[in-house]
């Protein structure tokens, strides 16, 4: 039997994709057509890039860690300028 209907209006069926990571399917609301994607709420410093595909949640959040972290170290390994003896 079918799920029911409200209203008389069918549930729009989900749409998943696959992760261009780990293939995981997951749900991208972009991809349905909305202006807004859980993906939004995360941090952005990752470039969007359309050929690469998206990530799902576990990926995304492991890349942006990686990044986060690739930054700090990047920040803490700067030598600092030399004093300057006039």
């Amino acid at each position: 039997m079918n799920a029911p209907e409200a209203h008389g209006e069918a549930t729009p069926a989900v749409r998943t994709q696959p992760c261009s990571s780990c293939d995981q399917q997951f749900h991208c609301e972009i991809a349905q057509g909305k202006d807004h994607c859980w993906c939004m709420n995360l941090p952005a410093i990752l470039p969007v890039r359309a050929q690469a595909g998206c990530l799902c949640e576990a990926c995304l959040r492991r890349a942006i860690d990686e990044r986060q972290q690739a930054d700090a170290d990047q920040i803490t390994n700067v030598v600092p300028p030399a004093p300057c003896h006039q």
